[in-house]
């Protein structure tokens, strides 16, 4: 009798496909005879057997096969007909063809796993179940840095919020495991470093090494040990903040504008545009500040309406409609000697700086 195919008559898993037929009523049956193809016109007996399913093992993965069943008698009489071709292509590994624990470093040769084993694509997030990766999975030391091909991470590989706080052990991410150099401009992409990525209280002193700002500074040249300047410093111009000598510094110039020497913030090269009137006393005028003014001041511009007549010292030059009262008590550096202190005035509508004596 011809042999009919049970339901399911085939079934595929990895490396393997299962066959399995109705049994035949003749009462002198030897056996059953399997014949297989790879490509569905050429036949070739794989097996004999007494039972109503055979499994055909150790195939190729993701390739078709094609089979067909027939009945033997005692007698070596056969079906008349071989059973309708049935044909399937074996699957690539699934989670049901694995035992629970079944892959252990025993299992796995060293080097098993190279780059022409994975198929471009193999790796998707299909093939990895929730939570597969995890801390206990992956021996200490196992990810090294000649087992992640050049380029390997990038942005297309990490979905979206990927990489959180809780996927990463506290201590884990250490100067020892980033190679040197590894972190540049480069491989930041613009604006990736925001707010939200870093919490609060994330980013102390004790997480940064003190020789980290030099090596910044090495390799951007606008921020060293110290001090922070605006990127056309180098040109000329710009801005740089001292904090270790708590100093401003402009145009590219070591003479510092700004000082402060712990408790008065001391002003150098003030514009008589931006101070506003009566708001200047001598308590802000400090020596080293007046001393450094004198250089750039001409004799005669001032003239001296005390005790003090016969010496004509320099200042400011008030233009006559400039309406603006400014008066207080200073010291004036010349010559390598200081004056008595003294109280200086500005009167509106005045081209002269008068200076009393104390």
């Amino acid at each position: 009798a011809d042999v009919t195919w049970d339901s399911p008559a085939i079934t595929a898993a990895f490396k393997m496909i299962q066959l399995r037929w109705n049994a035949v009523a003749d009462k002198d049956l030897a056996h059953y005879e399997v014949a297989k193809s790879t490509n569905g016109v050429d036949y070739s007996t794989v097996a004999q057997v007494r039972a109503t399913f055979w499994t055909d093992t150790g195939l190729i993965v993701n390739t078709q096969y094609w089979y067909k069943v027939r009945a033997v008698d005692t007698s070596g009489n056969t079906s008349a007909n071989w059973s309708s071709v049935q044909t399937e292509t074996t699957v690539y590994i699934d989670t049901a063809d694995l035992q629970d624990e079944l892959i252990t470093a025993a299992k796995i040769l060293a080097d098993a796993i190279t780059e022409v084993k994975v198929a471009t694509g193999a790796i998707t997030n299909t093939k990895i179940g929730t939570n597969a990766i995890s801390s206990p999975k992956i021996v200490a030391g196992a990810v090294l840095a000649e087992k992640i091909g050049a380029l390997a991470v990038t942005t297309g590989k990490l979905a979206a919020n990927a990489v959180t706080a809780a996927k990463i052990a506290a201590n884990t991410i250490t100067a020892a495991e980033i190679a040197a150099n590894t972190i540049t401009a480069a491989e930041i992409a613009a604006g990736a470093i925001a707010a939200d990525e870093i919490a609060a209280n994330a980013v102390t002193a004790a997480k940064i090494d003190v020789s980290t700002l030099s090596a910044i500074a090495a390799n951007v040249g606008t921020l060293t040990a110290g001090i922070i300047r605006s990127t056309n410093w180098a040109a000329g111009a710009g801005i740089e903040f001292d904090l270790t000598n708590e100093v401003l510094r402009c145009g590219g110039s070591s003479d510092p504008k700004l000082h402060w020497n712990g408790s008065t913030l001391l002003v150098k090269d003030l514009n008589a545009d931006y101070i506003t009137a009566g708001k200047l006393g001598g308590a802000f005028l400090e020596d080293e500040y007046i001393q450094a003014m004198d250089s750039a001041i001409q004799d005669t511009d001032v003239q001296i309406t005390t005790s003090w007549q016969s010496h004509i010292y320099s200042t400011i030059t008030v233009p006559a409609n400039y309406a603006v009262v400014m008066q207080g008590f200073v010291r004036i550096y010349r010559s390598g000697t200081y004056t008595p202190t003294m109280q200086y005035a500005i009167y509106r509508g005045v081209t002269q700086v008068y200076l009393m004596s104390s």
